[in-house]
């Protein structure tokens, strides 16, 4: 008898539930829908010499829309915690279960090559 290709092998079924997303689990921080860069000219990144960081601080709604944002570490360039400020305010987030989740950091890395993101909850 013929043995069947690996492209027509039976699919492997799993009665095993699937991991709940973060937003579910109970006491995960919530996490990002929607991440919005700094709209910053590629003249100013050109002027970055390693990596500037800003972090501001959003406090957010019980659906996880951004009520407030602040800047939580002052960088050292106004143009880019403006324009981190202005991104941070369009963010959107997964449901946030409790008041201690409602508040979230936003990092933002500038460098040479581009802008990098990144959310975690504040310690």
């Amino acid at each position: 008898p013929a043995v069947p290709a690996a492209s027509e092998a039976a699919p492997v079924v799993s009665n095993e539930p699937l991991p709940k997303p973060a937003a579910e689990v109970p006491g995960a921080p919530p996490s990002p829908i929607n991440e919005v860069l700094p709209a910053v000219s590629r003249g100013a990144l050109n002027t970055v010499r390693g990596t500037i960081r800003v972090t501001i601080r959003v406090t957010l709604d019980q659906s996880g829309a951004v009520l407030a944002a602040t800047t939580d570490e002052p960088g050292p360039s106004r143009y880019f915690e403006r324009h981190s400020l202005e991104a941070a305010r369009k963010w959107t987030f997964t449901p946030a279960n409790t008041e201690a989740q409602r508040t979230m950091l936003v990092r933002f890395y500038f460098k040479r090559s581009g802008v990098t993101t990144r959310a975690i909850p504040p310690q």
